[in-house]
């Protein structure tokens, strides 16, 4: 056993929750005298998972980490077979979708992401290999924790306002203008919607100003709606 000293109130549970994991973890060592708990471990479901989620986050570990010293004094394996449990690839991209819901909130990287195509890419391509079981169980708990959206028809409803404001301006960005066109799904119907509160005075004076920001036109012709 082992104790954390000068622990805040903010992270005390987290610790404690991360003891109680790694005494099971030095338990199945002691039992099956190796560290590489399968991901479907019948006593603990989510032991698996979670020296899966150890090695993934040793890149963020500085090299006094109590976690490391820990761990390596049970014989922790960090490398499985001689490469990382997921490839830096993936993990990359991960990393790069975290960073995106810190900046804008949620998860929904539009497909035609104009600052990063490739993060859009691969978000589609996660909701792919899960609808053909062909994710593993790790990667899905992983986004699971930071919000993912499985099934976007679902969750189309309730985007934000901000969210769309960022679609518009990923569309500004790519064509110059913001006059989405109605055909052009959820996106266009969002737009035809503020020129209707504009003109019944109900729209918000900050969101009226960050859409002429960019070039937002509140009677356009009508060939362009």
């Amino acid at each position: 056993q082992f104790h954390f000293k000068f622990i805040s109130n903010k992270n005390l549970l987290y610790l404690r929750q991360w003891k109680e994991k790694y005494e099971l973890l030095d338990l199945y060592r002691e039992n099956f005298g190796h560290t590489d708990v399968p991901q479907r471990y019948d006593f603990d479901l989510g032991l698996g998972s979670w020296v899966s989620r150890q090695r993934i986050n040793f890149s963020e570990y500085n090299n006094f980490n109590v976690k490391i010293d820990f761990l390596n004094l049970i014989g922790f394996k960090w490398k499985l077979t001689n490469k990382f449990f997921f490839s830096l690839k993936w993990k990359k991209m991960y990393i790069e979708l975290k960073y995106f819901k810190l900046k804008h909130g949620h998860c929904n990287v539009p497909h035609n992401f104009y600052y990063n195509k490739k993060l859009a890419f691969w978000v589609k391509n996660q909701r792919q290999l899960l609808r053909y079981n062909k994710l593993s169980l790790i990667k899905k708990l992983l986004l699971d924790e930071i919000g993912f959206t499985w099934n976007l028809k679902k969750s189309s409803k309730k985007l934000s306002w901000i969210t769309r404001f960022n679609q518009l301006l990923i569309y500004f960005h790519e064509n110059g203008n913001s006059n989405v066109p109605q055909r052009n799904g959820s996106l266009g119907k969002w737009v035809q919607r503020q020129r209707q509160l504009f003109r019944k005075n109900q729209l918000k004076k900050d969101r009226e100003h960050m859409l002429e920001s960019i070039l937002f036109k509140w009677y356009p012709q009508k060939n362009l709606i």
